[in-house]
């Protein structure tokens, strides 16, 4: 109990009177295995690069200048794959959905220092539409939803969320229940 309440209030920015969470969404985890697997193998070029140097250009490797602008060449690249890998996961791990019974907030990373948040109350959405689209997210079952209003908002827009056509639904039946509970 103590726990459950702990994790609401940090995940739940401002809650509001009898507002819970209902779900908190995440990017499939096949998602950031892909992009370890993408980061993997951009890791091993520079090694083989070095060895395809040391087989078919032995001259170039021994020389002392060489040797040396080709080590901090591929320390500089190794250095920027990690970079652009930490990046990754950063917006990997730090974009979260959060549905209570009165609104989903979005917390999407921008980059390493930007974020936007944004949230839109259940009883404003018209529409929610979940896509799953291509061989991978058919066979793991997962997808985008898209949360509607009929306002100026923007749109709520879970990418890659697993489940997407059950998540769907869940909203759908939130949305309901939330416009019940204003209509009274």
């Amino acid at each position: 109990m103590i726990r459950a309440k702990l994790r609401a209030k940090l995940y739940l920015p401002n809650p509001e009177k009898g507002e819970h969470i209902e779900l908190i969404l995440r990017r499939h985890t096949l998602i950031m295995f892909a992009e370890i697997l993408f980061y993997a193998v951009l890791l091993i070029v520079p090694w083989v690069l070095r060895w395809f140097l040391m087989e078919h250009f032995s001259i170039i490797w021994n020389d002392p200048f060489w040797h040396s602008v080709l080590y901090l060449g591929g320390s500089i690249y190794i250095l920027d794959v990690t970079l652009f890998f930490f990046t990754s996961f950063i917006d990997y791990w730090l974009d979260v959905w959060i549905i209570t019974n009165e609104r989903i907030i979005s917390i999407e990373q921008k980059g390493i220092f930007a974020r936007a948040f944004a949230e839109q109350k259940l009883y404003r959405l018209q529409d929610i539409t979940s896509t799953i689209e291509g061989f991978l997210p058919t066979v793991f079952h997962y997808g985008d939803v898209v949360a509607q209003s009929a306002g100026a908002e923007q749109n709520a827009v879970m990418k890659q969320i697993p489940g997407a056509d059950i998540v769907a639904r869940k909203i759908m039946d939130l949305v309901e229940n939330s416009k019940k509970h204003h209509k009274e």
